[in-house]
């Protein structure tokens, strides 16, 4: 059951709780459905920049089951809800407990529990009021930078971003702090800390999730669960359990017992500890909060630096610095939906999305393998290279909602799916499937650098629409079975080298259509009344407000 509790006086006395359970499993039943869900436990968050009608949006992460997190959201505190990036949305496949929290423009981060590190994800708003945008990919962070490496262990914990000055130049930035245990178990609870100050600090998920700056351990005992905000007095609130030393000997309630013995995780029960820190202290005199910094300021220099990263054209960029001119001393949702409608003119394109792929699989012997769709349509692999198998090997690429990438082989009108060995795969492990369906469709694309430059690992669902899979060949050429992450070895690989090229001409081939006028949606589908969103008109994209 989910219910929503509201006090209207600090927490004294509450109302009674209404159940939401149906109003919220509901909004996925079109989608990925969810069959099991909680909301992650400690502060749910509220935006400090959304907001619609009387209230400022709320922003509630789910742990769920199948596929991982949803995020909902609210502009009414609670009484109706929304799926941030619709029903089809899935930012954490991966995810167990996550938590919410916003940048300076507005974007939602997702930051959830997974062993040795945080999964994170970020929302792009292109209509903020009316939540619509996109998720991008989910990637593990292990907080590299920060010096300290969390264990296998983590429980959740507290993403919380704030206003500073870094002392040592007065500069005013944006510090994000991340609580989880770091030891082996649920043991020595510590808070990450990261400058969000450059475009290379927040501009992407792989950004965001690496390059930490620092640590502060708050506990080197047993400890698990935390949470922390910003308090009046400009002091880190911050609440965590820590080892029960025995009933009555610390003035604190309990928020976990067990009888003498008999109790979880090596120990027999949690004290809840508060503390309220001052960030000098927790970053050793690094930063202070600031409240007032500029946040104008703050976005125009991010915005600039983009647009010079993207090498847009002169017109492009005297429509944002005319955008960012005008900008408001606190910068309304609006003003920031435009500047990211300018900036999609001229934006590093998503090196995917659109394109056509082809993807030959490397082994440690040299042997390539690529992969293409044989006259039985089933998904298969041959040591001729990709330009040899010609269409049969050419997979159209498109974005789908939840972030994730669609491989749509338009000669056998076939999307990809998961293939492995002894007939594992959903639909009898053909590795095709007909009609689009999110849960086997939608793929990742995840780096294999760190043991082969220039090569990635794909994932997707298994047959059970729950477990992830990549696809990974044997040395031999077969098809085997593998969950997550990089399999490279003298007896398998699941690294491909990806090749892209353009897909103008593609994407009217797959309508047979030269009609400039006619539109179409990311699946190819003639649209007749588009409303908001992304389509293709004339073999290219175009964004209708």
């Amino acid at each position: 059951m989910i219910a929503l509790i509201r006090s209207k006086d600090n927490g004294e006395t509450w109302e009674k709780p209404i159940d939401v359970t149906e109003q919220i499993y509901s909004l996925f039943d079109k989608g990925n459905p969810i069959q099991a869900a909680f909301v992650a436990g400690g502060k749910i968050f509220q935006s400090r920049i959304v907001k619609k009608g009387d209230y400022y949006r709320v922003y509630a992460a789910m742990c769920a089951r199948p596929n991982g997190n949803r995020v909902i959201y609210s502009d009414d505190f609670g009484s109706t809800w929304h799926a941030l990036g619709g029903e089809y949305a899935l930012p954490a496949t991966g995810g167990d407990e996550p938590k919410c929290e916003e940048l300076p423009d507005g974007r939602v981060i997702l930051s959830s529990r997974v062993g040795g590190g945080r999964i994170f994800n970020i929302f792009t708003y292109s209509n903020t009021l009316e939540g619509e945008g996109s998720w991008s990919n989910e990637v593990k962070g292990t907080f590299a930078g920060s010096g300290l490496t969390p264990g296998g262990n983590s429980t959740n914990g507290e993403a919380l971003v704030l206003p500073v000055q870094r002392n040592s130049d007065k500069k005013e930035m944006y510090l994000i702090l991340q609580s989880l245990p770091t030891g082996s178990g649920r043991t020595n609870v510590g808070i990450y800390y990261k400058e969000l100050t450059n475009l290379s600090d927040l501009n992407t998920v792989e950004n965001l999730a690496n390059d930490w700056n620092g640590f502060y351990q708050v506990s080197s005992t047993s400890s698990a669960y935390s949470s922390m905000d910003l308090q009046a007095d400009d002091r880190i609130g911050f609440i965590y359990e820590e080892t029960l030393t025995g009933f009555g000997k610390r003035n604190n309630p309990v928020s976990t017992s067990f009888p003498t013995g008999a109790g979880q995780h090596n120990f027999d029960g949690f004290d809840n500890m508060y503390i309220a820190y001052t960030l000098e202290y927790i970053t050793n005199g690094a930063y202070s909060v600031k409240r007032d910094t500029d946040r104008r300021a703050f976005l125009q220099n991010y915005f600039k630096a983009y647009a010079k990263d993207a090498q847009m054209s002169d017109e492009l960029i005297t429509n944002l610095d005319a955008a960012l001119a005008a900008l408001s001393s606190e910068p309304a949702t609006e003003e920031i939906d435009n500047i990211y409608f300018i900036l999609a003119g001229g934006a590093p394109a998503d090196p995917w999305d659109g394109k056509v792929l082809t993807f030959t699989n490397i082994q440690q012997n040299g042997t390539e393998y690529t992969l293409y769709i044989d006259e039985n349509s089933i998904l298969n692999i041959s040591t001729e290279k990709a330009k040899e198998l010609g269409a049969a090997a050419q997979f159209l690429c498109t974005k789908q909602p939840s972030g994730k990438y669609s491989f749509y082989n338009q000669e056998k009108e076939l999307y990809m799916i998961w293939r492995a060995g002894n007939n594992y795969g959903y639909n009898n492990n053909a590795g095709t499937l007909a009609e689009y369906n999110a849960t086997y469709c939608d793929w990742s694309i995840n780096s294999g650098a760190s043991s082969l430059a220039d090569t990635y690992y794909l994932q997707s669902k298994r047959n059970d629409g729950k477990t992830d899979g990549t696809i990974i060949l044997m040395a031999d050429g077969k098809f085997d079975a593998w969950s997550t992450g990089v399999g490279f070895s003298n007896r398998y690989s699941n690294l491909f080298r990806i090749e892209a090229s353009d897909n103008t001409t593609s994407i009217e081939n797959v309508k047979e259509s030269t009609e400039n006028n006619r539109i179409y949606d990311l699946m190819g589908r003639e649209v007749k009344n588009a409303t908001k969103g992304i389509y293709i008109k004339g073999g290219k994209k175009i964004l209708i407000k």
